[in-house]
């Protein structure tokens, strides 16, 4: 066989290792909130996850987000505007979820800086659901552009964030699973979908509850290969239709 013919059939191996073996670059965690993380789980652990230790977590836990908010007034203010445009606009009280969960980590960002273009597409992805839920095709284009704009946008100007890392892959999770669930006719395609999402934030949370500690969290570039394969199948679909 010709050099040429061995790099051939290397080169659609070498692409698959890559896939299954490659690793994107990990999120960094904010040293301090990292450490606090770490210790309110692991006291939620050794108290053995009692109604007292619940809530001693979560009065915690506000207590911290309140000082990061306070810390962050210039990200906090915009995801306060941002929240109260979406839901003067929509009337959907399902904005309330999407903005606590963005206000009480608001301290994953750099002090010095808003949000940013990046993390702004990200909140308005995870909330598409809302602002046209009867419109499959339209808010199945805008979720694929804005999920290809955010990172591009975040990786061109420098602004990639913890904040930003963690948003991106909840925005995924909510949008794809609402939609799958409500627009995808195919039952095995649905299921397929919403299990991808799901199950890692739940593996994810259990990790963390069980072992005390905010876990590594690995990202395998197999994965967002499937995430960008399974959203084009959805988002096709949706088109055809």
């Amino acid at each position: 066989m010709s050099r040429t013919g061995a790099r051939a059939r290397r080169g659609p191996l070498a692409f698959a290792r890559r896939q299954l073996l490659g690793t994107r670059e990990p999120v960094r965690r904010v040293p301090c909130s990292a450490t606090f993380a770490d210790e309110i789980l692991q006291r939620l652990r050794d108290d053995r996850y009692t109604v007292r230790a619940w809530w001693a977590f979560w009065a915690r836990s506000w207590a911290e987000s309140v000082e990061a908010a306070r810390l962050h007034s210039r990200a906090a203010g915009e995801v306060h505007a941002l929240h109260a445009a979406l839901f003067l606009g929509t009337g959907d009280p399902r904005a309330a979820i999407s903005w606590a969960m963005a206000w009480t980590h608001v301290g994953l960002l750099p002090a010095e800086r808003g949000l940013g273009v990046p993390n702004t597409l990200s909140l308005v992805r995870a909330n598409l659901p809302i602002i046209a839920p009867s419109r499959p095709r339209l808010v199945a284009v805008v979720a694929v552009l804005t999920d290809l704009a955010d990172g591009a946008i975040a990786r061109a100007s420098g602004g990639v964030t913890p904040f930003g890392a963690y948003a991106d892959t909840l925005a995924d999770v909510v949008f794809w699973m609402w939609f799958a669930r409500r627009y995808e006719a195919r039952a095995w395609l649905r299921r397929a979908a919403i299990l991808f999402w799901l199950v890692p934030p739940v593996a994810l949370t259990a990790a963390a509850l069980v072992g005390g500690r905010m876990p590594v969290v690995p990202r395998p570039t197999i994965v967002r290969t499937l995430s960008a394969a399974l959203q084009s199948t959805l988002t096709i679909r949706a088109l055809r239709r």
